[in-house]
């Protein structure tokens, strides 16, 4: 058994996720915190239409977020994610945001962090999931800022895809130990 072993797993089932994770902060030596929390939920907000011409158009919801990897980074993130999807706002005249959107937002966070990652350490993935405001499709992103060719600077993948009756999303060093 290794104390620096971490794992979120995620499934969706029966129209719901169910979202589990360690409680875990390690670093290099062992163990330093055993109760954290590596799952949030973040509200989000989205208006549209002109303030001017008419009241906007308003959407509010929740996105479940989880981490794996640099607890600082993870944090980062999950802050700086939480903070832009609070209040977004478009001038079109838009119906709702789509997950399309988070995608985007979330690419965007890790793309600002990743200039201030400096090993393999500070590396981390997340997953977002929730429901697609328009359509309420089942949604999962994977996100990963991870070392890039060589050990040269980082790459941030983002993968985006509807979630599946049963099928499992694991991340963390203990997610090979998942089928």
């Amino acid at each position: 058994h290794r104390s620096d072993m971490t794992i979120v797993a995620l499934t969706y089932f029966q129209d719901r996720f169910l979202a589990i994770s360690d409680s875990r902060i390690s670093w290099r030596k062992g163990a330093k915190l055993e109760k954290f929390a590596k799952l949030f939920s973040h509200k989000y907000h989205f208006t549209s239409g002109h303030p001017a011409a008419n009241p906007p158009k308003s959407f509010t919801g929740e996105l479940g977020l989880a981490f794996a990897g640099s607890t600082l980074f993870g944090l980062a993130f999950s802050n700086m994610f939480a903070r832009t999807i609070s209040a977004m706002h478009s001038f079109d005249d838009t119906e709702a945001p789509t997950f399309a959107a988070f995608g985007r937002i979330a690419n965007y966070c890790a793309n600002v962090l990743s200039g201030y990652v400096q090993d393999k350490d500070q590396c981390f993935e997340v997953l977002i999931f929730g429901f697609a405001p328009k359509t309420g499709e089942a949604t999962v992103i994977h996100l990963r800022l991870a070392p890039g060719p060589d050990m040269n600077g980082v790459e941030v993948s983002l993968q985006s895809k509807p979630a599946l009756d049963d099928e499992i999303a694991s991340i963390g060093t203990g997610a090979k130990h998942l089928p």
